[in-house]
């Protein structure tokens, strides 16, 4: 542009007034103003990025680009600042979601937490603390809802189902007393509800096996009275081994309780004979 107004000016000694060299010494002018209104603005926008003020990095590309439209340098320094503030935007809104999901988990709201967490990866996928969070809610939400199943369970006497959940409790949290509690009282319980079993299948055949020695009115001993086959045999079979089976889970089948079995299903087998 100096050189074009030096141009201009020098026509203008030749030609004063002449219209093209008039017109030349203005667009040269205004051009250089222009250019000079450009450095300042690329200037001022580079010294913003610098400091971390992308907002006013991205104002002064912007203006720099009003001067010189489509200039590269310009262009780059709106790029990069937009860049930076999409991503500070991206940290405020993980930084959001990761102290209410910390704050939800320290409420045991497992599900919040849970969702917060999830929300915080989307702003940075991969990051240790969010997933850290989101595990150990996910985590916490299953032994809860473990134990709580467990332990409704063990209140409707299903025992089985109670220890079941608090050995999926165990799995969540490896040694955790409540869990280890539940589950050995859960044990307990059916070793007893098993043992309760067997006595009344006992006592059950021991009223229903054949009478004799009945009296009769003189006093004499009547003939043994036999009821036969007895019917649904097969279920009572199943039965003692359903018993059998519960012992042997428990781990508690020892010598006794064998014995009683195995005289309880002779004792089916050998009804009516």
């Amino acid at each position: 542009y100096r050189e074009a107004e030096a141009q201009a000016n020098e026509a203008l000694k030749y030609k004063p007034g002449d219209d093209a060299a008039t017109r030349l010494q203005d667009a040269a002018q205004k051009g250089a103003k222009a250019e000079k209104q450009y450095q300042a603005a690329l200037e001022a926008g580079q010294e913003a990025l610098g400091k971390k003020n992308y907002r006013e990095a991205e104002a002064q590309a912007n203006e720099a680009l009003e001067f010189k439209p489509g200039d590269v340098a310009a262009t780059q320094l709106r790029a990069a600042a937009q860049e930076r503030i999409e991503a500070a935007e991206r940290e405020e809104k993980y930084q959001a979601a990761l102290t209410s999901g910390q704050a939800a988990f320290d409420a045991q709201q497992w599900a919040e937490a849970e969702r917060l967490a999830n929300e915080a990866l989307k702003y940075k996928p991969g990051d240790v603390a969010a997933t850290q969070l989101r595990d150990a809610a996910e985590r916490e939400g299953k032994y809860q809802a473990a134990m709580k199943e467990g332990r409704a369970a063990f209140e409707e006497k299903n025992y089985r189902a109670a220890e079941a959940q608090a050995k999926a409790a165990l799995g969540l949290k490896l040694g955790d007393e409540a869990a280890r509690q539940l589950q050995k009282e859960s044990a307990l319980a059916a070793e007893e509800d098993a043992d309760r079993r067997l006595a009344v299948f006992e006592v059950w055949f021991h009223l229903r096996r054949k009478v004799s020695n009945i009296l009769q009115d003189n006093g004499e001993p009547a003939q043994p009275v036999d009821h036969g086959p007895l019917s649904h045999s097969k279920d009572y079979l199943d039965q003692v081994d359903m018993l059998r089976a519960e012992y042997q889970r428990l781990q508690c089948l020892n010598s006794d309780r064998d014995d009683r079995l195995k005289k309880l299903k002779n004792k089916i087998l050998g009804w009516g004979k």
